[in-house]
């Protein structure tokens, strides 16, 4: 229910704050960010199931689990330095020139489609073995997709302040 729901509510905002150029669609964009990648990180990292109440830090024995989580938590960090540079109203990125920013955020953004294409892959592939996990990774997978399409809306929006 939540990606179906999540995707419903959230991309028509995604569309409304992209094409806004207030500087409260930045924080609202940030805020978004921050908040899909919680989702995501957590739908990677804690285990429940259907008939069992329970949570549990996976064991990490899944090559694509530890990259899903490592690219998160690497976009995590851009987005926390970023929001916190937007907060002060000083970039803290102020020293790199607008091609750099535009060329680390279209990396970044090759990695999270990555880390989404790989988790949509997972997803078909542990429905069949486990469907107990299933909407634990469908929820990860559509968090990340959706994560991918505002960190384009955020790297067009960088293009359009720096141009």
């Amino acid at each position: 229910f939540f990606p179906c729901s999540s995707a419903f509510f959230l991309f028509p905002l995604f569309l409304m704050v992209s094409g806004n150029h207030l500087k409260e669609s930045s924080y609202i964009l940030n805020a978004l960010h921050l908040v899909l990648h919680i989702v995501s990180l957590f739908c990677l990292t804690v285990m429940w199931s259907s008939d069992k109440i329970y949570i549990e830090i996976l064991d990490f024995h899944y090559w694509w689990q530890i990259f899903s989580i490592l690219i998160l938590l690497v976009t995590l960090l851009v987005t926390l330095i970023v929001f916190l540079g937007a907060i002060i109203e000083r970039p803290i990125l102020g020293f790199w020139n607008r091609k750099r920013i535009i060329v680390s955020y279209g990396v970044y953004l090759i990695f999270i489609v990555a880390s989404a294409a790989v988790q949509t892959w997972t997803s078909i592939y542990v429905q069949w073995r486990n469907p107990d996990y299933y909407w634990r990774y469908l929820t990860s997978c559509c968090s990340t997709w959706l994560l991918a399409l505002f960190w384009l809306s955020f790297m067009l929006s960088v293009h359009r302040r720096y141009k």
